[in-house]
């Protein structure tokens, strides 16, 4: 190859690459969403969850699920990346093929428009609810 070709291919690799890192790098300079200072984080993280036993989904933020399960538990999905319009539009849907949601799935933002984002899921991390006074 040329050296013209080579410095071309590697800028336009390059180029490829900059808007994740800069959405990795948005990511970590973000504050919580407020609504999770209600929360502390159990160390117990899950790959998966039963769709079966989900009562609701809280969308806190572009970034932020709540997944509230029968029985009590509470699990933070906190996406990998922005999943721009889910805070406002504070719908989704999902396609599955099992009985379980996991962090290789993909979310699809829902609006009225029809113009839908596809967000992955990350991992799930059980959260409790902090008693008022503690």
């Amino acid at each position: 190859m040329k050296p013209g070709i080579v410095t071309l291919l590697v800028l336009f690799l390059a180029l490829q690459l900059l808007p994740a890192a800069s959405a990795i790098a948005a990511q970590a300079e973000r504050e919580p969403h407020p609504e999770l200072l209600k929360y502390k984080p159990t160390g117990d993280v899950q790959h998966c969850i039963n769709r079966i036993r989900i009562r609701r989904a809280q969308v806190l933020d572009d970034y932020t699920i709540l997944f509230h399960m029968t029985g009590g538990k509470i699990y933070k999905n906190e996406l990998p990346y922005r999943c721009f319009g889910l805070g406002f539009e504070k719908a989704f849907g999902y396609t599955l093929t099992m009985s379980l949601l996991c962090d290789v799935d993909i979310i699809t933002v829902l609006t009225i428009s029809g113009l839908n984002t596809r967000c992955a899921l990350g991992d799930f991390e059980e959260v409790e609810k902090i008693e008022a006074g503690s």
